[in-house]
């Protein structure tokens, strides 16, 4: 007897694919109208640099954990679901803030429910796919990322252009609200193991994820993949705006179809690409994230001494494309080195950490921008994404770092589930 649609594996993947594309469509859409936000509401960069950094990312690492710890006691796709209300409704709410102070108290909304939303959806994913598969189907989930950040911009932009920015606020909400239902409505936990008794303590899975050195390792590259990421999403359109004297419908136009395509596409290819090669020798779920993070520091080298549009965004298009290849493999790596009762936590400690670059990126550059190069005008801003620069590096030097240890972390992984 043939499974119902909803039991199969690529719907849930089809899921939260949708649910991934959303949380980075409402995460990312606010960087695209900062020109007219910022005007109507008087803000500085600073001010910016919370609301697109720490303002979100504190709240968001704060309740990662708690949050997974909940989805493996009550179910994940209840957490998934709910999450996905609140976040899509705090996005709503953006659109209503008429000052700095709401429009911060919406963005700490945003946070709560993509925490929520996060690491227990790519762990439901990973629990339906055999261990050579994860690599290259969560490289196609986590392509919603980069797809999501495509349309925050380009129709962020659009819509704002036509409509004004409260209305692309409303736009980006209301779709995660419907899909936040179909997912509670038609997902089912389906590991065996999916209980409060069968779920470690947090002292036992904070003992067992400190022995592993490959798991530690790649929370240190996440950390500066993750500031990166969010600080070229936070501030490439201003750098467009401010450097290279782009109006804002063209930039959010240009870099959604630069961002869409190569995010999309380094996504895919570098889950595909890792699927491949771990076949022969699993530390390139490692060594291609150390690869690809190497590789970032000449691309933006090429992105921030462009004299024109056209290589400036060619250049940023592989700096995505190399920060996309990362994440199918990086969330393979915790799935192969962890059992699965603690894979939602540690995807979850991810998600914390993680999060302290994603809030650092953005607030770093601004603060930069208002300080140390403020004397540079309108140029302030290519000045302090050089920073980025040796954030790759160490990265690259993380990654390289959790290769050599990698084979062993997860025979040790495959021991402690078969005795749990």
């Amino acid at each position: 007897m043939k499974p119902r649609l909803t039991e199969a594996p690529a719907w849930c993947a089809a899921l939260i694919f949708g649910a991934m594309t959303l949380n980075y469509l409402d995460r990312s859409i606010l960087s695209v109208l900062i020109v007219p936000m910022k005007a109507e509401l008087k803000l500085s960069d600073t001010d910016i640099g919370w609301l697109l950094g720490f303002g979100f990312a504190l709240v968001y690492a704060a309740l990662g954990i708690p949050l997974a710890r909940l989805a493996d006691r009550i179910g994940r796709p209840r957490v998934v679901g709910a999450g996905m209300l609140v976040w899509s409704a705090a996005t709503v709410a953006c659109g209503l803030a008429a000052a700095f102070a709401p429009l911060l108290l919406a963005r700490v909304g945003v946070g709560i429910g993509e925490a929520a939303g996060t690491a227990p959806a790519v762990a439901l994913v990973g629990d339906r796919y055999p261990k050579a598969r994860r690599p290259f189907i969560l490289g196609i989930v986590n392509a919603g990322s980069s797809l999501g950040t495509s349309l925050g911009l380009a129709l962020g932009g659009y819509i704002a252009h036509l409509y004004g920015w409260r209305v692309a606020f409303f736009a980006a909400g209301a779709p995660g609200l419907l899909l936040g239902l179909v997912i509670m409505a038609t997902l089912r936990e389906r590991r065996a193991d999916a209980s409060a008794a069968a779920m470690p303590s947090v002292l036992a899975s904070a003992a067992f994820v400190l022995k592993q050195r490959a798991i530690l390792l790649t929370l240190a590259g996440s950390a500066f993949i993750g500031m990166i990421l969010m600080a070229l999403i936070a501030w490439s359109p201003s750098y467009f705006a401010r450097v290279q004297r782009l109006d804002l419908s063209t930039i959010g136009y240009t870099l959604g179809l630069v961002k869409g395509v190569a995010g999309v596409g380094g996504a895919v290819a570098g889950g595909w690409l890792a699927a491949r090669l771990a076949r022969r020798d699993e530390r390139w779920q490692a060594g291609l994230p150390a690869a690809a993070a190497l590789l970032l520091c000449p691309a933006f080298a090429v992105f921030l001494t462009a004299h024109e549009p056209a290589p400036a965004f060619a250049a940023l298009g592989l700096a995505m494309g190399l920060l996309s290849a990362t994440l199918g493999p990086i969330y393979a790596i915790y799935q192969c080195t962890a059992p699965a009762a603690l894979r939602s936590q540690v995807c979850a400690l991810h998600v914390l950490v993680a999060s302290l670059g994603l809030g650092a990126g953005p607030l770093l550059v601004g603060t930069l921008n208002d300080s140390v190069f403020a004397a540079r005008g309108a140029l302030a801003l290519q000045a302090s994404l050089w920073v980025l620069v040796p954030a790759a590096a160490a990265a690259a030097a993380c990654f390289a770092a959790a290769a050599q240890v990698l084979r062993k972390d997860s025979l040790n992984a495959e021991r402690q589930e078969a005795s749990a």
